[in-house]
């Protein structure tokens, strides 16, 4: 089901409730702006994200928000997802182009047109966010990309990378030549006068239990806002939580949050875990809990475990950390075909909503192979026109050889995926797939097939001799004058 753009929570500011106001590093992100690049890291539930979301709204700076996951291992991906964002802030100029197969040989060049353009196209002052840089593995394209962004950047915009990891080696020489500055987390750790604010805002605490939680906190938001719902208004006195890190004071209060609640509760967070985002709609959809969305509320206002983004219709995120705990939970508590069957709803939910790439996640995670090749299916003429041919690759890859080989279509988008590696063994693939069509009188996809096979000569441009069937086979199906579905085939 399309959506519009602004719905899109990949590319939508966080939602901000009763932030606090940090105008120590407000000031220290105004001073960074020197630099093209700024490098926001710390642990999960540092404040990261909102820090820069207020800091944003504190200066009244445009540009655009992007939220990384793990589907911007495949550049084509973040590529296209990040034409989408310019295009709502520059609807009447042309969309920018996506990387398809013809840009793989001067990638670099790609990339630096791509964001001379891009950078132009960002309001003066503007900034673009990549946030939750961490989704994306050392070794993807993506870090190049942000590496080559350093020199792109045009005069009066930047652009803020936040992950919970430092940058790695590469980037040591954009540190060296003040092209990258950085805020870690000795930066953003709370002061005791910051952690007395907040606790003065959520409750009526006294000076000494507030030195208290900072102790105990290190300075960690999450761990304080967590340790701020286990106090009373007008207490005086706690036991300090018996927690060696961050990481125990997180699950400590997960796991308590979790037991404590009503039977309706955890069952309604159990299944919500297993959306990357919703909306109050969408969690009654998948619970049958009419409460679900005002649970959600409740917890994002209350600054625990809930990020809600801005939309006609507000959508919902769990912390990382927390919808971790509830997926191994999940695991503990449901039997594997409870576990499998949540999973297919939240799939099917997401197919219908406009979000296959994780709907065909949950259905692989539950081996519904039908459902997973369906998903497939339906969206591999779109991925391999975005140029996402190494997340299509990787999706048919997963399925059982029995699922494809019931399926030619499958293999002719698997030879045409692996045409971008390895051109033999594009042919093979592409030639079984013509064998399967032939046998079951599929003449659309005997033509289909044939086109790609010749246009892989085409491209290669090798040896044209083995072409000659491929013409002879296309010519004569040709001839049957089929009628032909798509203006694209």
């Amino acid at each position: 089901m399309a959506r519009k753009l602004n719905q899109l929570a990949k590319l939508s500011r966080p939602g901000l409730y009763g932030a606090a106001s940090r105008e120590r590093l407000f000031s220290r992100l105004d001073q960074l702006r020197e630099h093209p690049l700024t490098w926001v890291c710390g642990p999960p539930g540092a404040g990261k994200t909102t820090l820069v979301a207020s800091w944003l709204d504190s200066r009244r700076l445009r540009g655009i928000w992007y939220r990384v996951d793990s589907g911007d291992t495949d550049i084509s991906t973040f590529f296209y997802y990040l034409g989408v964002a310019v295009r709502a802030i520059s609807p009447r100029k042309r969309p920018m182009p996506l990387l398809t197969p013809e840009y793989l040989p001067d990638l670099q060049g790609f990339v630096r047109r791509y964001l001379r353009e891009m950078f132009a196209r960002i309001p003066e002052s503007g900034v673009l966010v990549l946030d939750n840089c961490h989704e994306v593995p050392a070794d993807a394209a993506f870090w190049g990309v942000l590496h080559d962004a350093a020199s792109e950047v045009a005069p009066g915009r930047n652009v803020v990378i936040i992950g919970r990891s430092e940058p790695a080696a590469k980037f040591s020489s954009l540190l060296a030549n003040q092209l990258l500055s950085m805020l870690d987390w000795e930066d953003l750790r709370l002061t005791l006068e910051e952690t007395a604010s907040i606790a003065a805002a959520r409750n009526d605490l006294d000076a000494r239990l507030s030195a208290d939680l900072h102790k105990c906190s290190d300075g960690w938001a999450a761990g304080l806002i967590l340790m701020l719902d286990r106090v009373s208004p007008g207490t005086s006195d706690m036991a300090i939580v018996p927690a060696q890190t961050r990481q125990a004071v997180f699950d400590y209060f997960a796991d308590q949050v979790f037991d404590q609640a009503a039977e309706d509760t955890r069952t309604t967070l159990l299944a919500v875990a297993f959306l990357p985002t919703c909306t109050a709609r969408e969690a009654q959809a998948l619970t049958g809990n009419a409460r679900a969305g005002q649970l959600l509320e409740s917890l994002y206002r209350r600054q625990t475990f809930v990020d809600c983004h801005d939309g006609p219709e507000p959508r919902y995120r769990l912390h990382d950390l927390f919808r971790e705990f509830l997926l191994v939970r999940a695991l503990t508590l449901l039997s594997g075909p409870e576990t499998d069957a949540l999973r297919r709803r939240a799939a099917r939910l997401l197919e219908l909503n406009g979000t296959p790439d994780h709907a065909y996640v949950l259905y692989a995670e539950a081996q519904d192979w039908e459902a997973s090749a369906r998903v497939v299916l339906s969206n591999a003429q779109r991925l391999f026109a975005e140029g996402r041919w190494r997340t299509l690759r990787d999706w048919i890859d997963k399925l059982p050889t029995e699922v494809i080989n019931q399926q030619p279509w499958l293999g002719y988008w698997s030879g045409l995926a692996a045409f971008q590696v390895n051109q033999s063994a594009s042919r093979v693939m592409l030639s079984e797939a013509y064998d399967a069509f032939e046998s079951r009188g599929d003449t659309i996809g005997q033509m289909s097939t044939a086109a790609a096979i010749l246009t892989g000569y085409y491209f290669e441009y090798v040896d044209w001799q083995p072409a000659d069937l491929w013409i002879e086979r296309l010519g004569g199906l040709l001839e049957r004058q089929p009628a032909l579905p798509t203006p694209e085939l």
